[in-house]
Protein backbone atom coordinates (compact mmCIF):
# COMPACT_ATOMS: atom_id res chain seq x y z
CA UNK A 1 0.00 0.00 0.00
CA UNK A 2 1.82 3.36 -1.25
CA UNK A 3 1.75 6.71 1.13
CA UNK A 4 -0.36 9.50 -0.14
CA UNK A 5 2.19 11.48 -2.15
CA UNK A 6 2.76 15.23 -1.88
CA UNK A 7 5.03 16.92 -3.91
CA UNK A 8 6.69 20.62 -3.83
CA UNK A 9 4.16 23.11 -5.87
CA UNK A 10 6.16 23.39 -9.15
CA UNK A 11 5.46 27.47 -9.78
CA UNK A 12 8.53 28.69 -10.77
CA UNK A 13 9.14 31.46 -8.20
CA UNK A 14 8.11 28.81 -5.61
CA UNK A 15 10.73 26.38 -6.60
CA UNK A 16 13.46 29.46 -6.17
CA UNK A 17 12.24 30.12 -2.68
CA UNK A 18 12.75 26.41 -2.12
CA UNK A 19 15.94 26.08 -2.98
CA UNK A 20 17.13 28.97 -1.65
CA UNK A 21 15.39 27.64 1.84
CA UNK A 22 17.12 24.59 1.68
CA UNK A 23 20.52 26.24 1.05
CA UNK A 24 19.84 28.64 3.61
CA UNK A 25 18.62 26.08 6.50
CA UNK A 26 21.48 23.43 5.83
CA UNK A 27 23.70 26.39 5.94
CA UNK A 28 22.55 28.14 9.14
CA UNK A 29 19.43 26.20 10.25
CA UNK A 30 16.06 26.55 10.08
CA UNK A 31 15.92 28.62 13.64
CA UNK A 32 18.60 31.31 12.94
CA UNK A 33 17.03 31.73 8.91
CA UNK A 34 15.21 34.69 8.81
CA UNK A 35 12.61 35.68 5.88
CA UNK A 36 14.88 38.98 5.21
CA UNK A 37 17.89 36.45 4.76
CA UNK A 38 15.73 34.79 2.14
CA UNK A 39 14.38 37.36 0.57
CA UNK A 40 18.00 39.19 0.27
CA UNK A 41 19.09 35.61 -1.47
CA UNK A 42 15.89 35.99 -4.18
CA UNK A 43 16.28 39.80 -4.78
CA UNK A 44 12.98 40.42 -3.24
CA UNK A 45 11.53 42.27 -0.76
CA UNK A 46 10.48 40.48 2.48
CA UNK A 47 6.91 41.24 2.48
CA UNK A 48 7.03 40.05 -1.49
CA UNK A 49 7.83 37.06 -0.26
CA UNK A 50 4.48 36.16 1.38
CA UNK A 51 2.27 36.46 -1.80
CA UNK A 52 4.27 33.21 -3.24
CA UNK A 53 3.96 31.64 0.76
CA UNK A 54 2.26 31.67 3.78
CA UNK A 55 5.10 31.00 6.16
CA UNK A 56 9.24 29.63 6.64
CA UNK A 57 7.57 26.51 8.34
CA UNK A 58 5.49 25.96 5.05
CA UNK A 59 8.52 26.14 3.08
CA UNK A 60 10.52 23.91 6.00
CA UNK A 61 7.77 21.32 5.67
CA UNK A 62 7.60 20.72 1.53
CA UNK A 63 11.40 20.24 1.73
CA UNK A 64 11.01 17.88 4.34
CA UNK A 65 8.18 15.81 2.78
CA UNK A 66 9.09 16.19 -0.89
CA UNK A 67 12.44 14.51 0.51
CA UNK A 68 10.44 12.03 2.41
CA UNK A 69 8.41 11.05 -0.12
CA UNK A 70 11.59 10.32 -2.48
CA UNK A 71 12.76 7.90 0.18
CA UNK A 72 9.38 6.18 -0.09
CA UNK A 73 8.74 6.02 -4.22
CA UNK A 74 12.18 4.93 -4.94
CA UNK A 75 12.23 2.40 -2.26
CA UNK A 76 9.08 0.73 -3.75
CA UNK A 77 10.28 0.79 -7.36
CA UNK A 78 13.76 -0.50 -6.33
CA UNK A 79 11.93 -3.55 -4.33
CA UNK A 80 9.50 -3.87 -6.88
CA UNK A 81 12.38 -5.03 -9.45
CA UNK A 82 14.22 -6.95 -7.41
CA UNK A 83 14.00 -11.34 -6.56
CA UNK A 84 14.49 -12.33 -3.27
CA UNK A 85 14.15 -11.05 0.02
CA UNK A 86 18.32 -10.88 0.14
CA UNK A 87 18.20 -8.66 -3.61
CA UNK A 88 15.07 -6.41 -2.42
CA UNK A 89 16.76 -5.53 0.61
CA UNK A 90 20.09 -5.00 -1.18
CA UNK A 91 17.88 -2.98 -3.90
CA UNK A 92 15.91 -0.44 -1.24
CA UNK A 93 18.86 0.39 0.45
CA UNK A 94 21.20 1.21 -2.65
CA UNK A 95 17.87 3.14 -3.78
CA UNK A 96 17.89 4.95 0.12
CA UNK A 97 22.12 5.79 -0.70
CA UNK A 98 21.34 7.64 -4.26
CA UNK A 99 18.53 9.64 -2.41
CA UNK A 100 21.01 10.47 0.18
CA UNK A 101 23.61 11.40 -2.35
CA UNK A 102 21.53 13.21 -4.91
CA UNK A 103 19.62 15.24 -2.57
CA UNK A 104 22.27 15.92 0.37
CA UNK A 105 21.10 19.15 0.85
CA UNK A 106 17.55 18.30 1.42
CA UNK A 107 17.66 15.33 3.10
CA UNK A 108 20.16 17.46 5.54
CA UNK A 109 17.24 19.94 6.20
CA UNK A 110 14.86 16.61 6.86
CA UNK A 111 16.83 14.77 9.48
CA UNK A 112 18.20 18.17 11.45
CA UNK A 113 15.16 20.02 11.22
CA UNK A 114 11.98 18.04 10.85
CA UNK A 115 11.11 18.36 14.34
CA UNK A 116 10.65 21.75 13.56
CA UNK A 117 7.08 21.40 11.72
CA UNK A 118 3.79 22.03 13.85
CA UNK A 119 2.28 18.92 15.23
CA UNK A 120 0.24 17.87 11.96
CA UNK A 121 2.86 18.12 9.80
CA UNK A 122 5.49 16.05 11.78
CA UNK A 123 2.80 13.77 12.47
CA UNK A 124 2.77 13.37 8.19
CA UNK A 125 5.99 12.90 8.28
CA UNK A 126 6.41 10.03 10.90
CA UNK A 127 3.64 8.46 9.11
CA UNK A 128 5.84 8.79 5.91
CA UNK A 129 8.75 7.26 7.75
CA UNK A 130 6.76 4.54 9.83
CA UNK A 131 5.38 3.03 6.10
CA UNK A 132 8.91 3.45 4.68
CA UNK A 133 10.32 1.73 7.71
CA UNK A 134 7.30 -0.92 7.55
CA UNK A 135 8.39 -2.13 3.93
CA UNK A 136 12.04 -2.37 4.73
CA UNK A 137 10.78 -4.35 7.90
CA UNK A 138 8.13 -6.63 5.97
CA UNK A 139 11.07 -7.62 3.15
CA UNK A 140 13.28 -8.76 6.67
CA UNK A 141 10.17 -10.76 7.19
CA UNK A 142 9.91 -12.25 4.27
CA UNK A 143 13.40 -13.15 4.32
CA UNK A 144 12.80 -14.94 7.56
CA UNK A 145 9.49 -16.50 6.70
CA UNK A 146 11.25 -18.55 3.48
CA UNK A 147 14.88 -18.71 5.29
CA UNK A 148 17.37 -16.59 3.57
CA UNK A 149 17.47 -14.56 7.59
CA UNK A 150 17.17 -14.99 10.88
CA UNK A 151 16.73 -11.95 12.82
CA UNK A 152 14.69 -9.93 14.84
CA UNK A 153 12.84 -7.49 11.97
CA UNK A 154 11.91 -4.22 13.31
CA UNK A 155 15.14 -3.82 15.02
CA UNK A 156 16.88 -4.75 12.14
CA UNK A 157 15.79 -2.10 9.94
CA UNK A 158 16.15 0.72 12.06
CA UNK A 159 19.77 -0.68 12.85
CA UNK A 160 20.43 -0.55 8.68
CA UNK A 161 18.33 3.20 8.02
CA UNK A 162 20.62 4.30 10.85
CA UNK A 163 23.75 3.18 9.50
CA UNK A 164 22.74 4.49 6.36
CA UNK A 165 21.64 7.54 7.21
CA UNK A 166 24.93 7.91 9.20
CA UNK A 167 26.67 8.29 5.82
CA UNK A 168 25.17 12.17 5.45
CA UNK A 169 28.04 13.02 7.66
CA UNK A 170 30.47 11.81 5.71
CA UNK A 171 30.09 10.30 2.39
CA UNK A 172 31.12 11.79 -0.40
CA UNK A 173 30.36 11.08 -4.83
CA UNK A 174 33.83 12.26 -5.46
CA UNK A 175 35.27 9.84 -3.00
CA UNK A 176 36.33 6.12 -4.36
CA UNK A 177 32.89 4.38 -3.80
CA UNK A 178 29.29 5.08 -6.04
CA UNK A 179 26.19 5.36 -3.48
CA UNK A 180 25.54 1.69 -4.71
CA UNK A 181 28.64 0.68 -3.71
CA UNK A 182 28.75 1.72 -0.25
CA UNK A 183 25.08 0.63 -0.26
CA UNK A 184 26.74 -2.78 -0.77
CA UNK A 185 28.97 -2.70 1.45
CA UNK A 186 26.84 -1.84 4.22
CA UNK A 187 24.03 -3.91 3.96
CA UNK A 188 27.05 -7.23 3.63
CA UNK A 189 27.92 -6.37 7.05
CA UNK A 190 23.83 -6.60 7.50
CA UNK A 191 23.62 -9.55 5.91
CA UNK A 192 26.76 -11.84 7.27
CA UNK A 193 24.61 -11.27 10.53
CA UNK A 194 21.57 -11.80 9.33
CA UNK A 195 21.79 -15.02 6.99
CA UNK A 196 20.00 -18.13 8.41
CA UNK A 197 22.69 -20.05 10.30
Amino acid sequence: MGAPEERIPQTGRYADIVHECTLLFSEIGYERASVRMLADRLGMKSGSLYSHMSSKEEVLYWIIVDVAQEFFDSGHRAVEAAGSAEDQVRALCRSHMRVISQKKLKVRVYFDEWRKLDQPHQDKIISLRDEYEHLLSSLISHGNANGEFECEPRLTSRLILSALNSTLEWYSAEGPLTAEELADSIIDLFFAGMRQR
